[in-house]
């Protein structure tokens, strides 16, 4: 049996799934088992959906700012060409106007043309 959960709540889906996949304005842009996801992110996105989260066990501060890309979640009807984080993304350069071809290695697979593992950049045939 499957159950298909959508959410941003990334620590309620590692404990609810074996699985995941990880999408940006209707791109997918990783997926894999939900650990190795989880803990090893290779897109910018997933590492920022990660980095978001709050850590309670160092305490928050008052008034402390959350983790969060620059830039705004283009309008459906303008979503930017190639990788559509693009325009918000750290890792841009001019390859990413390019749609990103999906890499899998060891069950694990992701859409980015400068992943943040370099050694999974081995795997890009491009």
């Amino acid at each position: 049996m499957s159950i298909l959960m959508i959410s941003h709540e990334l620590e309620e889906i590692t404990q609810w799934s074996h699985a995941m996949h990880v999408l940006y304005c209707g791109q997918m842009v990783e997926a894999g088992p939900t650990k190795k996801v989880f803990n090893g992110p290779y897109h910018p996105y997933t590492q920022a959906l990660v980095k978001s989260l709050p850590d309670y066990a160092h305490g928050i501060g008052h008034k402390a700012p959350f983790y969060a890309l620059k830039g705004t979640i283009p309008p459906l009807q303008h979503l930017p060409i190639g990788c559509r984080l693009g325009p918000r993304c750290p890792q841009a350069q001019k390859e990413c106007v390019a749609t990103p071809t999906l890499v899998k290695s060891h069950g694990h697979s992701f859409a980015c043309h400068f992943p943040l593992n370099r050694e999974k950049k081995k795997c890009n045939p491009c």
